[in-house]
């Protein structure tokens, strides 16, 4: 473990001295027996990914009986800054997601490992001004519970984008068994670190647990890195990374935006109480949208390195299709369970929320058709390079989903309104989605005939 500290602040030897490399290796082979093929990899990436949400959602729980109401309201409200955090990388992390696979498919290995220290450098200078910013917040609130609350989470937004790296790192070297490895060990830490930190030190010791346990996480990932890592700092480089990476950064946080309009629209002009009633839909949205992440995660470095082997947007749309068929398949199972099981179910244990199943089922309907193919398209326009695209389609739909669910929550149909409002949404976001890959690859086709 002390080699791969010491490896991460440069002491030990370069990602190009041949012992040394050789040695991470081998630390990783082992792993990488316990998959074969894509199927191999998903049964463990999946499990491992299940079984971190579990143990990270069972642990909120707990420390939300441990906390109390004043202590969860307070971690409610500071939580996302960690979560926004690691936009002062201004998306270097989604560019090296990108690119490593990309310059891996032209055989350009060298170039791939000097992006992978470049976002290393990257990550350690991005965690300093993340972590200073919000030390800085402290002095500027008087709430003694708030102002070391901010102090710790200088801390936990650090360590969050070390963790951040290491998970970018070996998804984009497409070692998924190191991956999965990952979750299983945060998923472990979360639990034995939070659960006695909480008891003890209160909404402190919870924030506390959190910094240990990304600190220990990263340092397992970047010690059984297949590279050793030694940051660098390249200002062209990285302006190329941040180029490729920021309208990907931004895209995403457009869709975790329009994942909330809902709700607010609903909170402003139906209430608090219609928005505990709209529980289910956001619950059903979240459980659904998890499995294609998966099925994408597996993908989308595929994807990057055919297009940098091949510049092909055809080739590329193999794996879209095949990113698409197997992300159906599972978001189709789950969805008709839903479907089937939703409303015994909440009639049966959840009365008090039966004002809200038909706008859950009119979502859930209309999510497990429109998500597969929206999700694998992104990938595809993220993997050529045409994430812009997205980010302007994202923008869009946004302005569109608050006019169609304002006038929803305005003509009396209540959280019905509002769900249909959002299915329409996701359906036209997804035909010019598709309407937009289809173009791209046919006119490539037109200009090959040609």
């Amino acid at each position: 473990m002390k080699q791969g500290c010491s490896r991460w602040f440069g002491y030990f030897p370069s990602m190009h001295d041949a012992k040394s490399s050789k040695s991470a290796r081998n630390r990783t082979s082992s792993l990488a027996k316990l998959t074969t093929g894509m199927r191999g990899e998903f049964l463990m990436y999946a499990t491992s990914t299940a079984f971190m949400q579990a143990s990270k959602l069972v642990t909120a729980l707990v420390v939300a009986g441990l906390l109390g109401p004043e202590g969860m309201g307070w971690w409610n409200t500071l939580q996302p800054i960690i979560i926004y955090g690691v936009m002062l990388q201004f998306g270097l992390l989604n560019g090296m997601g990108r690119n490593m696979p990309y310059f891996r498919g032209q055989g350009n290995e060298q170039r791939e490992r000097h992006i992978g220290r470049v976002g290393a450098g990257a990550a350690l200078l991005s965690g300093i001004l993340a972590a200073s910013l919000v030390y800085s917040a402290s002095f500027f609130v008087s709430l003694d519970i708030v102002k070391s609350a901010l102090r710790l989470l200088a801390l936990a937004v650090f360590s969050q984008q070390l963790y951040g790296y290491a998970n970018v790192l070996l998804i984009a070297s497409m070692r998924y068994d190191l991956v999965s490895l990952l979750q299983f060990a945060f998923g472990l830490l979360v639990p034995l670190l939070s659960l006695p930190f909480a008891s003890r030190w209160g909404l402190n010791g919870y924030i506390s647990a959190l910094t240990v346990a990304n600190v220990l996480a990263a340092i397992v990932a970047l010690w059984l890195a297949p590279h050793n890592i030694v940051p660098k700092f390249d200002w062209a480089e990285t302006k190329q990374l941040v180029r490729i990476g920021f309208p990907i950064m931004i895209g995403g946080a457009l869709y975790d935006l329009l994942r909330t309009v809902d709700r607010w629209v609903i909170l402003i002009f139906l209430g608090p109480v219609a928005v505990g009633q709209y529980t289910l839909t956001i619950l059903s949205m979240q459980a659904i949208i998890l499995l294609p992440s998966m099925i994408n995660a597996q993908f989308y470095p595929r994807m990057a390195q055919r297009f940098g082997a091949t510049q092909s947007y055809q080739s590329v749309s193999k794996l879209m299709k095949q990113s698409f068929w197997a992300s159906s398949a599972l978001v189709w199972s789950l969805g008709v369970a839903l479907l089937l099981t939703l409303r015994p179910i909440v009639v049966r244990w959840l009365p008090d929320y039966q004002g809200g199943i038909l706008a859950a089922l009119i979502v859930i309907a209309v999510t497990m058709v429109t998500r597969p193919l929206a999700v694998s398209v992104t990938s595809f326009l993220n993997a050529v390079g045409r994430a812009n695209y997205f980010m302007i389609i994202q923008a869009v739909t946004i302005v569109v989903q608050v006019v169609l669910t304002i006038l929803a929550a305005l003509g009396n149909s209540g959280i019905v309104g509002v769900a249909i409002a959002v299915a329409v949404t996701q359906v036209i976001n997804t035909l010019v989605l598709g309407i937009l890959a289809y173009s791209l690859i046919r006119r490539e086709e037109v200009e090959v005939t040609l």
